[in-house]
């Protein structure tokens, strides 16, 4: 995941705002790849949320997060999800969701 310009391009181009945070579609594509290809169980550890709803500012979630949690969900490989955000003022450890295999 990386937090991108508007037009998908990495933030090192000078073009980013870092409230745009979204898995580009290459990236999703990829994922959707890596856990089609496999068959291992995967826990996925991510920085940015995926769950909107947690009360906190709209610039912390990941834009597509439906998208990348369809790919997580339809893999039936993800046994679980955990997120972690560190700031100034906020300390947030959650565990998103759980697939019971």
């Amino acid at each position: 995941m990386q937090t991108l310009g508007r037009d998908q391009s990495d933030y090192d181009s000078g073009n980013f705002n870092w409230e745009i945070a979204l898995v580009p579609d290459k990236e999703l594509e990829w994922l959707r790849q890596e856990l089609h290809e496999g068959k291992e169980p995967v826990i996925i550890f991510i920085h940015q949320l995926l769950d909107k709803g947690s009360g906190l500012y709209e610039g912390l979630y990941v834009k597509n997060a439906e998208q990348v949690n369809q790919v997580l969900i339809e893999s039936q490989r993800v046994l679980a999800v955990f997120k972690d955000i560190i700031m100034k003022d906020l300390i947030l450890f959650k565990i998103i969701f759980i697939i019971s295999q």
